[in-house]
Order: C-alpha cells, then sequence, then structure tokens
C-alpha cells in the first residue's frame, strides 16, 4: 500500500499540495480560508496539546460535535497520536451517547460546548473509563456556568493545581480542556507516535441502532485507505478531480459514508473543502462560495428538490 496509515496519507498530501487551499469556513460573518500547510500545522499544534493531556497510542477519543474544521484537527490530530477515534452523532440521545461512551471505554472527549448541559454534566461523571474533556470554543459563559477550568494563566504551575483543586472537588477524575489552549508552539519538538501496523483500528464507528442497540464496527487505517486507492483508481479513468475543485461539505463526519467522501477524499485531489453554517443556510452558502461538487444522499437531494419547488409555487411565472 502507497500509505502506512492515515497520518502518513494526510503528511504526504498536505506536503504535495501545501499551497492549496483546503479548509472554507465562515468566521463570524466573514469567510476564512487555510492551505494544507497551515492545515497541517494546526493539526501537529494540537496533537502535540493533545499529547501533554495523555492521548497516547491505545487511547480511544470520542468527538461528540457538529461539523467544523476542529473536528478535522481532531481527528487528525487522534492519527498523529496512534489513537482511535469514536465519531459519534451529535444528534443521538443522552442515553444513547452513554451507551456508547461505556461501550467503547473512551478515555477522552471532544465535544462542542453547544452540547454541554446539566444532565450531560451529570452523565459524564458516571462515565468511569473518561479521564478528560475537551470543549471546542469553550465561551467564558459556558465555563462559569459549569466550574470548568480554562488555561489562561501562565504560570503552567498554577495551571496544574487550578485542574487538579477541580478534580478533587467532582465526583470523577475526568478534567475538562478548552481546545484553545492545547494548541503548542512548540510543535517542532513533537514526534507523532508510529503505528506498527496500518490494520490498527482509525475509527469505531456506531450503528443508527435501528435493530437494536447501537453496535460499534472497527475500521482500521487500512480499511479506508484501501478505499482510497479504489477512488483514485477510478477517479484516473473516469472523473477529473483536482485541487481548483470546491466541495461543500453538508453530511455529517460522523458517518462513515460522508468521512470517506467528504474528509479523506478532498486530501487526496488537495481539493478544498467549504464548511455549510447550517442545514438553512446550504443554498445561501453555496451562491456565496460557489462549490463545484457536493456529496449527498437522496433525502438530501428531496429536500432541496422540494424547496426548488416550493419557492417555483410562490412564482406568478411559474
Amino acid at each position: 500500500m502507497e500509505w502506512k496509515n492515515i497520518w502518513d496519507y494526510f503528511t504526504r498530501k498536505s506536503e504535495q499540495y501545501s499551497r492549496e487551499t483546503a479548509l472554507i469556513h465562515k468566521k463570524g460573518d466573514k469567510w476564512v480560508s487555510l492551505t494544507y500547510r497551515q492545515y497541517y500545522n494546526k493539526v501537529v499544534s494540537l496533537a502535540s496539546g493533545m499529547y501533554k493531556t495523555g492521548v497516547r497510542p491505545g487511547s480511544k477519543v470520542a468527538i461528540y460535535a457538529p461539523n467544523s474544521p476542529e473536528w478535522k484537527y481532531s481527528y487528525l490530530a487522534t492519527m498523529a497520536n496512534a489513537a482511535t477515534m469514536i465519531p459519534i452523532d451529535n444528534k443521538m440521545s443522552i442515553p444513547e451517547f452513554s451507551h456508547i461512551m461505556n461501550s467503547s471505554q473512551a478515555d477522552t472527549l471532544i465535544i462542542s460546548h453547544n452540547e454541554i448541559n446539566d444532565r450531560l454534566i451529570s452523565t459524564l461523571e458516571k462515565i468511569d473509563s473518561l479521564e478528560k474533556t475537551i470543549l471546542i470554543d469553550c465561551s467564558q459563559e459556558t465555563v462559569k456556568k459549569f466550574n470548568l477550568p480554562q488555561e489562561t494563566s501562565k504560570s503552567r504551575e498554577k495551571q496544574k493545581k487550578a485542574f487538579a483543586k477541580f478534580r478533587r472537588k467532582g465526583k470523577t477524575k475526568n478534567l475538562f480542556y478548552c481546545i484553545e489552549a492545547l494548541y503548542h508552539k512548540d510543535t517542532e519538538k513533537y514526534t507523532p507516535p508510529a503505528l506498527e501496523t496500518n490494520n490498527e483500528p482509525a475509527s469505531i464507528i456506531y450503528t443508527s441502532g435501528t435493530m437494536g442497540i447501537p453496535k460499534g464496527v472497527m475500521l482500521t487505517h487500512q480499511n479506508f485507505l484501501i478505499n482510497m486507492q479504489q477512488i483514485e483508481e477510478f477517479l484516473s479513468k473516469h472523473l477529473d478531480l483536482s485541487s481548483s475543485d470546491r466541495l461543500l461539505l453538508v453530511l455529517p463526519l460522523n458517518h462513515s459514508y460522508a468521512f470517506t467522501a467528504n474528509f479523506l477524499l478532498p486530501i487526496l485531489r488537495g481539493m478544498s473543502v467549504i464548511f455549510v453554517e447550517s442545514l438553512t443556510r446550504v443554498t445561501q452558502n453555496a451562491s456565496e462560495q460557489r462549490p463545484t461538487i457536493l456529496i449527498a444522499v437522496p433525502l438530501l437531494l428531496e429536500k432541496m428538490h422540494g424547496r426548488i419547488l416550493e419557492q417555483l409555487q410562490k412564482s406568478f411565472i411559474k
């Protein structure tokens, strides 16, 4: 196989397409973009910070959040540390979330601050395997509301004492971190751990639970990368995709199809990925960013078609 593992795949491709635009997303009211070089640096920076919190080879990292650049950084940083990612649908109920966390024995949770509430905090206290929780975009309001520590002091010793104090007061060993505090600048000193084989699990993806409780499916680095080799063979014969293409990301990345087609595929050809703000703004975001590719499922296309017809019915020239 051409690539050793997903981290090796991303490293090689980000170097090949270093100057091309990788990610485009809305920050406030403005669109911002990152090149593949910036993308790589961001991931290595986060991987270094996660390693210092204890994410190592063999760790299991769950992510419970909507699509965002941080979702991608977190996944690749987990791969850099030779750990396994458990993507969880952020629309799942708390009992389903709790089942997946306990079933997978995740020791680390990455979660959007929007998902945090009193009931979830109470649930986290009952997950024995959980050691640390990393908040994406944690606001001062969230930190104060749930009494979460935040790395703001320049003194590392004071930070350690603050986290230790929070842990002693809490009911579990779970520590909270803000993802912004984990980005480290001294990445040159950081060397990602090497995976011994590409047959190690990269993701544990849980089924929707339509046939009973959700069941975890272990997918290895090799599973995903063989798919990428087959896609490469197909593209070279039938479809001309290049770094000039722009993909509109709509589907949730926790599903294996969306992950393969909207996460791994763009890296293969150095394409740009545009994050939609929400499903209600797909049309507006597409109009603003002019994507060349949309990877979808029938239900999404049916909804888009329905909205078009609805607008036509309102027109006097229908």
